[in-house]
């Protein structure tokens, strides 16, 4: 039997998932920090529902009302660190779009953006937040559809720096087939031995390589590809 989802408290109604506001100050930037890393590790170790408010200002070394000063509630904390972690990985793939890195070679660009993609998810801070509150969280499931798209129009943009002859209905396809391998791939290595994940990241070269490579490689008609018929 599956799981049940931890639910949303009933504070977070009415799209009350955003923070109050945002710290401009050094110690209040400094305090904001101390909320999300907090939350993060309690959410992380306990679940959603042992994580509140008030554990939550404990464990960052604050009162109760500093931690209501920046977010109405826990769900807005969790969202507030999906977001982050979501961030992160799209401003990881734009600095390899070859039109920032100046990479003009598609081999090249591939090795280098997994493995961008790699060294971020050795510290992925609200990765595993995210993943176990989509459920709960609304907001969260749609910022995550938000970021999956984008992500997808990242990898068709820079596939088309490339010499792409598929049409654009296969281009969306394989930026989406790339986008939910590599995730799956790279969240699964968190949870294996450094053999095991050195392997898999291995087969997703493989993998990324075998449904990108198909797109730029020359298209051959089926009448060209026939061979040429015997004269009698």
């Amino acid at each position: 039997m599956a799981a049940a989802q931890p639910k949303a408290s009933g504070k977070a109604t009415g799209g009350r998932f955003k923070p109050r506001h945002l710290p401009t100050r050094d110690r209040g930037k400094r305090s904001f920090a101390k909320v999300l890393d907090a939350a993060e590790r309690l959410i992380e170790r306990h679940g959603i529902d042992y994580a509140t408010t008030r554990r939550i200002a404990k464990a960052a070394g604050l009162s109760v009302g500093a931690v209501y000063e920046y977010f109405p509630n826990k769900e807005s904390i969790a969202l507030r660190i999906g977001e982050a972690w979501m961030q992160r990985v799209r401003e990881a793939a734009e600095s390899m779009h070859p039109e920032r890195s100046g990479i003009r070679d598609l081999t090249a660009y591939i090795i280098q953006a997994l493995a961008g993609s790699a060294r971020l998810y050795k510290e992925p801070h609200g990765l595993l937040t995210a993943g176990s509150l989509i459920g709960a969280v609304p907001q969260l499931r749609e910022a995550v559809r938000r970021h999956d798209e984008r992500m997808v129009q990242i990898v068709v943009s820079a596939l088309r720096c490339f010499q792409v002859t598929a049409p654009d209905s296969e281009l969306y396809a394989a930026a989406h087939s790339v986008q939910t391998i590599a995730r799956a791939v790279l969240t699964a290595r968190l949870n294996v031995d450094a053999g095991t994940a050195e392997r898999m990241l291995a087969n997703l070269h493989t993998a990324i390589f075998a449904v990108v490579v198909p797109l730029v490689q020359p298209r051959v008609s089926a009448h060209a590809a026939a061979p040429p018929r015997k004269k009698n």
